[in-house]
């Protein structure tokens, strides 16, 4: 089945876009080429635009952290200091607003698998222990470092490929730069010196900035266990980055028709995607664990 064109406009490489090429093409091809399909208005358009607005419930958790860690950092800009309990007080106020309705906000309760009590009572209480250790603990690590900009979104090209980026922190201190993530789920990555998302922040500092590679740091920062973790990149690594984004950036960019993108249907991730609804694959792999 032939496919429309307008989405190679729209076109621009992010880790997040590279993550769900990698997961899933079916529910990439969903979110990023097959709701651009039709006229505004299309009911079919209309409902993908609305699906892909769900929010799986880890990513809520990740995503009101975020913004609670936001404010206290602006507030801190503004002289006005950081204050657990405001930011607490925002996260709850924040996340129990969406759970009441959570059938239209939380994918996996749209998909018929509504988080139990527990599951939420924990959410909420890991959310709140999270933004007590960046409040009380972590934040005292930046109080001597200059602040150039925080949960921003930049892009730049390379060879004509747009990338995007969002970064959470960028500080300076006598020249060196350091790109910081805030990570709110487990710690650890096999090795955080590959990890692509860092080394796209690197090559985003290098190449709009003109900042060498020795002068810049990559830290990710797990508000779980206050555990840092620093990546460091030589010129040759960016040039490996860059290649990557190119190389993931033909792939995407290499499809023709709707066949190009097979499902890969598990039933975790279907019970997470919010095109499960539309999704036939992924209907007949959560029929079949109904059934069993």
């Amino acid at each position: 089945m032939s496919m429309n064109s307008f989405w190679r406009s729209k076109f621009a490489w992010s880790n997040s876009r590279h993550n769900q090429w990698a997961e899933c093409k079916k529910q990439y091809y969903f979110n990023n080429i097959k709701k651009y399909d039709g006229l505004p208005n299309d009911p079919g358009r209309e409902l993908l635009w609305r699906l892909s607005e769900l929010q799986k419930m880890p990513f809520l958790k990740g995503r009101l952290i975020h913004e609670a860690v936001k404010h206290q950092i602006s507030n801190h800009n503004a002289g006005r200091g950081v204050d657990a309990d405001i930011a607490k007080n925002f996260f709850l106020s924040q996340f129990d607003s969406t759970v009441k309705d959570m059938n239209l906000v939380i994918t996996e309760a749209a998909n018929g698998f509504p988080p139990g009590e527990k599951e939420i009572n924990d959410i909420r209480k890991d959310g709140i222990k999270q933004i007590e250790n960046f409040c009380n603990i972590i934040w005292n690590n930046y109080k001597g470092v200059r602040c150039l900009g925080h949960e921003k979104n930049e892009e730049f090209f390379l060879d004509g490929i747009k990338v995007r980026i969002k970064y959470d922190l960028l500080t300076e201190k006598d020249g060196m730069h350091v790109i910081t993530d805030w990570k709110t789920g487990s710690s650890g990555f096999d090795d955080v010196d590959e990890n692509i998302q860092i080394g796209t922040y690197f090559t985003w500092l290098n190449k709009t900035n003109g900042i060498s590679a020795g002068m810049i740091k990559g830290e990710v920062v797990y508000l779980k266990s206050c555990d840092t973790e620093i990546a460091e990149k030589t010129d040759a690594d960016i040039k490996k980055i860059e290649e990557f984004i190119k190389k993931d950036s033909a792939e995407m960019l290499s499809v023709r028709s709707e066949e190009d993108f097979p499902a890969s249907p598990e039933p975790k991730r279907c019970i997470g995607c919010n095109f499960l609804s539309v999704c036939k694959e992924g209907k007949e792999v959560i029929s079949s664990l109904k059934s069993q």
